[in-house]
């Protein structure tokens, strides 16, 4: 995300410690920076926003190959300690099955009058 350069980002953390109210409380802890001081952790987890699983934060400086992260608490905690805000409510996908019926519908023949 390439925010690990940014004053902000300075000015909340302090060594392996993060300085900021909301990712320590999300984490439950302020050691949350690792030793260069541009990154959060390895290997930082907390709940999906979207099901309510547990993954990798985005925030953290790894990724897998073939794995697709999706925004965790921890993400959204790190990014409002950092002065961003999130909009009033996220628009949800629709449903694979509304789709399907969707496409479905437009395949039905048309009767002719």
């Amino acid at each position: 995300m390439g925010i690990g350069t940014s004053q902000t980002w300075e000015n909340l953390n302090n060594g392996s410690y993060w300085l900021g109210d909301e990712a320590s409380l999300a984490a439950g802890t302020s050691n949350l920076i690792a030793a260069d001081g541009h990154h959060a952790l390895s290997n930082l987890t907390s709940v999906r926003l979207n099901d309510g699983f547990l993954q990798e934060a985005i925030i953290s400086p790894t990724i897998t190959l073939g794995i697709r992260k999706e925004l965790t608490e921890l993400d959204v905690a790190f990014l409002t300690d950092l002065g961003y805000e999130m909009a009033a409510a996220p628009v949800p996908e629709p449903s694979s099955m509304a789709l399907f019926a969707g496409a479905l519908f437009l395949l039905l023949p048309r009767r002719k009058r």
